[in-house]
């Protein structure tokens, strides 16, 4: 009798051990984008798809990358600076400014780039995609329809010279709200090192 609930304690040790494990790798409201109190509104079938789809979505992120990638010389890249209106930052309840940020992303590529608070090391993180003459801002963590960006800008000639778009607002992740985006088509001057 005493080995039967010795191993019945056992049993449910490892349980709650494995249970433990398992909800460690399920993403937070934050790595979605939505905040823990919508999140909680939600029922768990909703919850689940979202999941599901986060799921999805982030097994493509190893598309970006965070640092300037080598451009070979003569491509051509966009240089692009975002900056003014404001930004969502985790826990995704409020709306913040950010430090204008600029970065250069090349043909068929995609870049994450980490837009500060204004006055603390908060950040979010923006993700862009430039494939096929399309500039792609701001993915969606959850929702299929906006993995690849929550808005599109076609190309423009007027990017050869440097053009900038006002009142940009998006729907992903950051949710860039009254924003200015520069374009900028440059050449690289230099190659990998």
């Amino acid at each position: 009798m005493k080995k039967k609930v010795y191993l019945v304690f056992c049993l449910n040790v490892v349980m709650l051990f494995l249970a433990g494990c398992a909800t460690t790798n399920t993403p937070s409201p934050a790595m979605l984008g939505i905040p823990a109190k919508e999140w909680n509104n939600y029922d768990s079938e909703l919850q689940e798809q979202l999941l599901g789809n986060y799921q999805k979505i982030s097994s493509e992120s190893s598309k970006y990358v965070s640092e300037d990638e080598k451009i070979s010389a003569g491509e051509k890249a966009l240089q692009i600076k975002i900056s003014g209106g404001q930004v969502m930052m985790p826990p995704f309840t409020g709306w913040h400014s950010f430090k204008p940020a600029s970065f250069i992303i090349g043909e068929d590529s995609c870049r994450e780039l980490s837009l500060f608070k204004l006055d603390d090391k908060t950040k979010v993180d923006l993700r862009s995609c430039y494939i096929g003459k399309v500039l792609y801002l701001d993915p969606s963590n959850y929702d299929l329809t906006k993995k690849d960006g929550s808005i599109s800008i076609n190309y423009n000639p007027l990017w050869e010279q440097g053009f900038t778009y006002t009142g940009i607002s998006t729907t992903g992740f950051a949710r860039l709200k009254n924003v200015n985006v520069t374009i900028k088509q440059i050449q690289a001057k230099t190659g990998p090192n």
